[in-house]
C-alpha cells in the first residue's frame, strides 16, 4: 500500500493548490484535512514535504500504509505541526481541550 495507490485527479488538483499557495510565497501554511477520505493522502504528504503544518479530523491518513505514517512522523520530527483532533464536542471536552469562538 502508499500514497502512489491513492493519486488521481482530485488529488492532482489538491497538490496544484498546495503548489500555487507555495508560488505566492507562503513559507508557512496550515493544511486542514476534515474528510473522511483516502483520497487526501497525496496532498498531505505534499503539505508535509512542503513544510507545511497539518491538522487533521481525518483518521484514515494514519491507518494507511506505514510508508505514510513514517512520513508525517519525519515531518514531526523536523518541527511541523502533525496533529489528529477529534471532530467532537463532547471528547473534546473530556480532553480538557477548550474551544474558542
Amino acid at each position: 500500500s502508499g500514497a502512489a495507490g491513492y493519486r488521481g485527479a482530485a488529488e492532482d488538483e489538491q497538490i496544484a493548490l498546495l503548489e500555487t499557495v507555495r508560488e505566492r510565497g507562503f513559507n508557512r501554511a496550515i493544511v486542514i484535512d476534515a474528510t473522511a477520505s483516502d483520497h487526501t493522502i497525496p496532498a498531505l504528504l505534499h503539505a508535509a514535504d512542503l513544510g507545511y503544518d497539518i491538522v487533521m479530523a481525518n483518521k484514515r491518513p494514519l491507518s494507511a500504509g506505514t510508508d505514510v505514517w513514517y512520513k508525517l512522523m519525519a515531518a514531526r520530527r523536523r518541527g511541523q505541526c502533525v496533529r489528529h483532533v477529534e471532530g467532537s464536542n463532547q471528547r473534546r471536552d473530556r480532553a480538557g481541550d477548550h474551544l474558542v469562538r
